[in-house]
């Protein structure tokens, strides 16, 4: 795979962890129901962190590009999102959960924006339009792939955040693909001398 399919697939991966977050939210909030012994209403009021925290995201990827080279950025939020979704595993306080979804969304709002850069930076533009359609796909698949692992796991009675250690790992993916990838020049990297690095 050479270095312009690897941040490609990185792009269309960003794409396929937001879908993950979003799609199973409704499947899995009667298991959390369940496990925490809350009303549903409780619990889909804690998935208002995530959304919340997906604009704030958004808000952050306006002018943060400016400031930190693309390929240390990509790789920062999606250790911290990974981590977070690990997190879940573990935490048992609801508003702790809430904390956690919340920054989830952040690195996620950035991460998209920073996965449009990317297709925009190393597409011209009669190849960018068809591959943001793509990106759209994949928003999709991974929709109804994280709705059915999801509906899956809750069947079998493994713990209500099992879709999101599967959102995690690709998440830690974008990681070791972004480790190993060479990204589209931003303002942030000629803010920055040569000699700091990627």
């Amino acid at each position: 795979m050479n270095n312009k399919q690897q941040i490609t697939l990185v792009s269309f991966l960003a794409y396929f962890v937001m879908s993950g977050m979003l799609a199973p939210m409704g499947i899995i909030s009667g298991a959390m129901s369940e496990h925490f012994g809350q009303p549903v209403t409780e619990i889909t009021a804690r998935f208002g962190w995530l959304t919340f925290g997906i604009l704030v995201g958004a808000i952050i990827a306006l002018f943060i590009f400016d400031l930190v080279r693309l390929r240390k950025l990509l790789m920062l939020v999606y250790t911290v999102l990974t981590a977070c979704l690990i997190s879940l595993t573990f935490l048992s306080n609801m508003t702790r959960i809430g904390i956690a979804l919340g920054l989830v969304g952040v690195c996620c709002g950035i991460g998209l924006a920073g996965a449009a850069l990317v297709i925009s930076r190393t597409y011209e533009t009669e190849q960018r339009a068809s591959m943001l359609v793509i990106t759209d796909g994949w928003f999709s698949v991974a929709g109804i792939v994280c709705s059915w692992i999801a509906i899956f796991l809750i069947a079998r009675e493994y713990h209500w955040s099992g879709v999101y250690q599967f959102v995690a790992l690709i998440a830690a993916s974008i990681v070791v693909l972004s480790s190993l990838s060479t990204f589209p020049a931003t303002d942030g990297d000629e803010q920055q001398s040569p000699a700091t690095g990627t």
